[in-house]
């Protein structure tokens, strides 16, 4: 895997989360494919949550997003309607200038997918597939009525999260209901390695991994983090694996790179871990900061009220179909947008991003961009 060589990083430690921004030395960049329909190569990438749309905004980057394509971490190919407010993504485009760039590539990377094994509203958390997961104010939900007081024992789950390796949990930046899952996913830190069982843990978690060919399997130790795809009923108190792999990300040299997560594997400036993604900042200054942020639900309802202020347009021109820019106080479980500032935009050619909006008359439920 390529390493990041940085002439500055940066920043900021969230109230669950530390995120960290990378600008990476050199010019346009090498490795991976530009799927935009441009011979160049991308000069960008970002991996973090998504905190807004009119386009998508990662890491504070607005990243137009009208000619990207959009894939799984299996590679498989979904509209980019399906992005979500809160999804960890990975985006490839081009130069960024003046926090603006345009997206050839988006990934999807979830962390859990599986059943909801017990939920804890109290204390903010949820155990999904044998993980803990911690949901708070920064959470949103997508097809889940009431957020966290909302989910039951045996629903299924797709949960986006920055996984915190020190601790062993995961914080959740969305949490969305599916239904119809072919198999399960998790993604994780491998413990009690049982070569002879043929069988690990990931958290609480017991892997059973005979059915997997010997000759696919990545290197397997304690430690080691891997992404397994799992059948989706236990066996003998074991989740049979159907394929494990690294999960690993070949990130080229790009003229900016950003990146958002846990810190973890920390050896020297020149070896440690972001997210999963190896950074070498032996030739940077390294700073973090402490702040605090919220995202929304692509979808979820907006409340306007008399202290709402409208920019280029009013509420009479709220429409379905149109480009919005909104600040506001996320509340009602994750599940709702006090809106402060609400800003009209240019729509683009296919009317923006779906997302199974829960509208409500008067309201809004496009996309939405929300800062504390």
């Amino acid at each position: 895997m390529s390493k990041i060589h940085t002439p500055k990083t940066a920043r900021t430690a969230l109230a669950t989360a530390a995120l960290i921004v990378l600008a990476a030395c050199g010019g346009g960049g090498g490795g991976g494919s530009d799927d935009g329909g441009s011979d160049a190569a991308p000069q960008s990438f970002a991996t973090g949550r998504i905190s807004g749309f009119g386009s998508i905004i990662v890491n504070g980057v607005r990243f137009d997003d009208s000619q990207a394509t959009v894939v799984d971490d299996d590679g498989v190919a979904h509209d980019r309607g399906e992005l979500g407010l809160g999804m960890v993504v990975e985006v490839e485009g081009g130069a960024v200038q003046n926090q603006a760039g345009t997206a050839s590539k988006i990934v999807m990377r979830s962390e859990i997918k599986g059943p909801v094994e017990a939920v804890d509203a109290a204390a903010g958390a949820v155990t999904v597939l044998g993980q803990h997961v911690l949901v708070g104010s920064q959470t949103a939900f997508e097809g889940v009525t009431g957020g966290l007081a909302g989910l039951q024992v045996g629903d299924t789950v797709e949960v986006h999260a920055f996984f915190d390796a020190k601790a062993g949990v995961y914080t959740a930046t969305r949490i969305e209901a599916e239904s119809g899952n072919g198999h399960f996913k998790l993604r994780g830190a491998v413990s009690g390695l049982d070569t002879a069982a043929r069988t690990f843990r990931i958290g609480d978690a017991l892997i059973d991994y005979s059915q997997v060919d010997a000759g696919r399997l990545p290197a397997l130790a304690d430690g080691a983090r891997v992404r397994v795809k799992l059948q989706t009923a236990p066996v003998g108190g074991a989740w049979v694996a159907t394929k494990i792999d690294t999960g690993a990300r070949e990130v080229a040299e790009h003229a900016e790179t950003e990146a958002e997560g846990y810190v973890s594997d920390f050896a020297s400036l020149a070896s440690f871990r972001v997210n999963g993604l190896e950074v070498d900042a032996s030739g940077a200054s390294v700073k973090f900061e402490d702040g605090t942020a919220a995202d929304v639900a692509n979808g979820v309802r907006v409340q306007i009220g008399t202290q709402t202020v409208f920019e280029d347009g009013s509420a009479a021109d709220l429409q379905a179909g149109a480009r919005l820019e909104v600040e506001g106080r996320l509340v009602a479980n994750g599940t709702l947008l006090e809106a402060t500032k609400i800003g009209f935009e240019d729509r683009d050619e296919d009317g923006g991003h779906g997302g199974g909006g829960q509208g409500g008359g008067g309201q809004d439920d496009g996309p939405d961009d929300h800062e504390d």
